[in-house]
């Protein structure tokens, strides 16, 4: 005949249970306390000329970024990116927003309208910092990936939230793929290839865009900021 065992449930005393949770919560702090890195040595950075710049997706967020916190990012680099919330959290409008869709290019005007109604409730910088800001905006005729319709858009965009013409430089007459330019490093012009870096010249001479861009986001109110040397560098 089986015979039925009660149950039994084996517990801790409390007190060893509690030495048992703070050994091993030591032991974890230890664990963190090892895996934490140094302390990175100051760079005499200065955080008001704070600028963004970035390629395609990044030049995208550059865009987003130099919108949303205009009070603090004096200026915005973008090559071959499109308007502010052009996708409106809406995976739909990608090919839009990079210009894909052929005589369909982003909206600039509600890309405007809703950066106002963002600012209007406070969830973004003031638009009206952006009367200050500098943009530099480029695009490549050959650029196959993000089209020159988005990036057309992204420069009507600053126009309509207050960017004056004076403070916004479109680069749109390259025959650039789509990619940052060098004077001599990387692919020919052309290219719309990895690494996403290309040689191009202007009137026979390389075009150096890096400088271009910051040459126009720092001058001549501003200088290019130039942090010191780490230690030991």
């Amino acid at each position: 005949m089986p015979v039925s065992l009660p149950s039994m449930t084996i517990s801790r005393p409390p007190r060893a249970a509690a030495a048992h949770s703070l050994v091993a919560l030591l032991l974890m702090l230890r664990a963190a306390t090892a895996c934490a890195g140094q302390a990175l040595p100051p760079l005499g950075a200065n955080a008001t000329q704070t600028s963004v710049s970035g390629l395609s997706s990044g030049a995208f967020m550059a865009v987003q970024l130099q919108v949303a916190y205009s009070k603090t990012v004096v200026g915005a680099g973008v090559v071959a990116g499109g308007p502010y919330y052009c996708a409106a959290n809406n995976m739909l409008y990608t090919g839009i927003c990079m210009g894909q869709v052929p005589f369909v290019p982003p909206n600039a005007s509600l890309m405007a309208a809703a950066a106002k109604g963002f600012a209007k409730a406070k969830s973004i910088d003031s638009l009206s910092n952006l009367a200050s800001r500098k943009v530099y905006v480029f695009s490549g005729t050959d650029d196959s990936i993000v089209r020159q319709q988005a990036v057309d858009a992204t420069v009507q965009f600053f126009q309509g939230v207050g960017v004056p013409n004076t403070n916004l430089k479109y680069v749109n007459t390259l025959p650039a793929g789509h990619a940052l330019i060098t004077t001599h490093y990387g692919n020919d012009c052309a290219a719309n290839a990895a690494p996403y870096i290309s040689h191009c010249s202007v009137n026979s001479q390389g075009y150096d865009q890096a400088g271009d861009l910051l040459q126009h986001i720092y001058s001549p109110t501003r200088s290019i900021p130039r942090p010191r040397k780490p230690p030991g560098s």
